[in-house]
């Protein structure tokens, strides 16, 4: 029995799963540092509470009204036109994948 997996069945986990140039030691201390560092941005941004203007809150908080106060009514318009972009270029991806499947 064989343990071939063909491409289209493989995980994706990234462009290139495993670059046989870079030694495993130097792949796992690449991904453990990309790990902490994606978490600890995680943390800093959801769960560790300050205060800001008087009341306490997160940093997500306080980038959100930064960019409202910024941007005043556009906010609404820019979502809209992030959230049609973002599915029309899926769509588009997803139709170039059948053509190839």
């Amino acid at each position: 029995m064989t343990s071939y997996m063909d491409k289209s069945q493989q995980p994706i986990l990234g462009n290139n799963t495993v670059d046989p140039e870079t030694p495993k030691a130097g792949q796992w201390r690449a991904a453990m540092w990309k790990f902490l560092l994606f978490s600890a941005l995680g943390i800093a941004l959801f769960i560790i509470p300050f205060e800001w203007d008087g009341k306490v809150t997160i940093l997500l908080g306080v980038l959100t009204d930064t960019l409202q106060s910024a941007l005043g009514g556009l906010v609404t318009y820019i979502t809209m036109a992030l959230v049609t972009i973002s599915f029309f270029w899926c769509a588009s991806r997803q139709s170039v994948k059948a053509q190839f499947a």
